[in-house]
């Protein structure tokens, strides 16, 4: 069963280079999207064969002449040899363009990879240039009521956006994401990166999903997790290199002094929070303490998802005095804010206050109170009620109405 991805939408294929590499996470549906481009791939090579492996780094020029293309190559980044000898076949193939000869087409090489710190060095060395690059999370609040519009908001905070728990309901979510934990985030990032203390770091990823949402102060994980504070740090940016939590600064104008300087902390994958967290159930996870936070983090994640699946370009901060003067979302574009307050219940909604800082930097400026059912409203000439399922919709209306959604 194929669960249509918003990405899949903009992939123009005349429009891309030789090489198209879609890096994410792991299981959030890279290679499936890819084998829906067409002309549908001819090969398809995994690195986590590791028969297939030893030849890409053994031969790599002998296993890809014996590849037809389009090749889809998964997990690329555990046969570094590869990436130079796609280097070398897209530099001959653009010699032979020059002189009128039969050259390779575009997104003939499909990449797909989930551990950023062995993939970004390689791309910036072999293949700049010559790689059309995509990010790829799990699925949005957006496809998932797009592909049942059924679902209940509390299984997608429970669940999280991995395919594979909603194309196939026999899956036990709390077994995969504990799979998911133990494989790719203790194992392929902490290994991959020396990192030793792996009960350690589990326990520093257990604090940060207990912290979703609030303001990260590293004094404070530091001591609750017996790390230093530079390791803890460090740690943060692994798992925010390969897309696990992202760490949102306040906005700063010069215009006022009395902002908060610490960051929040956000998972990307609400599934993944939850468990960490110990959930046992969806039913009950909007009846705790958590709630908020944790909408909060969903309603974050689809503004990142949007952003990446319809290749948009703003930048999301929060606002926050010491006078506790407060929005929750800041997304700036290149001529506009729009700003995000989140809400649980619609029930007595009322708009607020535009920073005056944020009025003298930008003149279109839009609010939103996002709640997590209904159907949305005008709360005032300014602000709009957005229900979850409608944000990406909203946001696109507002920042580029031409897109098709």
């Amino acid at each position: 069963m194929w669960i249509q991805r918003d990405l899949l939408k903009n992939f123009n294929i005349e429009s891309l280079l030789e090489a198209v590499f879609i890096k994410g996470p792991r299981q959030t549906g890279k290679s499936s999207l890819l084998n829906r481009l067409e002309p549908t791939s001819n090969t398809f090579l995994s690195m986590d064969d590791l028969h297939i492996q030893q030849r890409a780094q053994q031969d790599p020029g002998l296993l890809l002449e014996n590849s037809p293309l389009p090749v889809l190559i998964d997990e690329v980044q555990l046969a570094p040899e590869i990436f130079y000898e796609i280097k070398r076949m897209i530099d001959e193939s653009r010699r032979h363009r020059q002189r009128g000869m039969k050259s390779i087409s575009s997104a003939s090489f499909r990449l797909t990879g989930s551990n950023q710190f062995l993939i970004d060095s390689k791309v910036k060395e072999t293949l700049a240039g010559r790689v059309s690059i995509f990010y790829l999370l799990g699925l949005s609040v957006k496809e998932l009521y797009q592909f049942n519009s059924d679902i209940m908001l509390t299984d997608i905070i429970f669940k999280g956006g991995f395919p594979e728990l909603w194309v196939r309901k026999e899956v036990n979510p709390i077994f995969y994401i504990n799979d998911y934990i133990s494989t790719y985030i203790e194992k392929d990032i902490a290994v991959s990166y020396g990192v030793e203390k792996r009960r350690e770091f589990l326990n520093v990823l257990k604090l940060l999903a207990a912290r979703v949402g609030e303001l990260l102060n590293y004094e404070s994980l530091s001591n609750d997790s017996g790390v230093s504070g530079p390791t803890v740090k460090s740690w943060l940016s692994l798992l925010e290199t390969n897309q696990i939590i992202s760490i949102v600064n306040p906005y700063f104008t010069n215009l006022n002094k009395r902002l908060i300087k610490m960051p929040k902390v956000y998972f990307l994958d609400l599934g993944l929070c939850t468990r960490l967290q110990s959930h046992q159930e969806s039913s009950s996870i909007l009846l705790t303490p958590q709630a908020g936070h944790l909408f909060e983090s969903l309603v974050y994640s689809e503004i990142i998802k949007t952003k990446f699946n319809f290749l948009l370009l703003y930048d999301v901060f929060f606002w926050r005095t010491k006078d506790q003067e407060e929005i929750d979302f800041v997304i700036e574009g290149k001529d506009y804010f729009i700003l995000i307050e989140v809400k649980l219940s619609q029930s007595n909604l009322k708009t607020f206050d535009t920073p005056l800082a944020l009025k003298k930097t930008k003149s279109k400026i839009t609010k939103y109170i996002v709640v997590a059912s209904g159907e949305g409203y005008a709360v005032d000439s300014e602000t709009q009620c957005v229900p979850i399922k409608k944000l990406a919709s909203r946001l696109l209306e507002d920042i580029n109405p031409t897109i098709s959604l």
